[in-house]
């Protein structure tokens, strides 16, 4: 589905063996909604300047319920910023 919320969830997909998906997650406090069919997606962290060295040491976590004949099982996943190197943009 196109980026839903919290109180939305998007219809359940249905895999096959051997079926893979690739899908797309941010927090929903990191879209916006410009106009219709059109987002902007706000990275999670700074990534420009000399603060992008403060995500140092940050984690940041994904939850992901599985539901296998019908038993439920929840994979948590969480990560931690061990190296920052800021990007290199130019305002033109």
């Amino acid at each position: 589905s196109i980026f839903t919320d919290k109180r939305n969830d998007p219809d359940p997909s249905e895999l096959g063996a051997g079926e893979v998906v690739t899908d797309f997650i941010a927090p929903v406090d990191n879209v916006e909604k410009l106009e219709e069919w059109t987002w902007y997606v706000y990275p999670m962290f700074n990534l420009k300047d000399e603060r992008a060295y403060e995500n140092r040491g940050k984690t940041l976590g994904v939850d992901l319920p599985i539901q296998a004949n019908e038993k439920w099982k929840v994979y948590a996943f969480r990560f931690k910023v061990t190296s920052v190197i800021p990007s290199l943009q130019h305002a033109y």
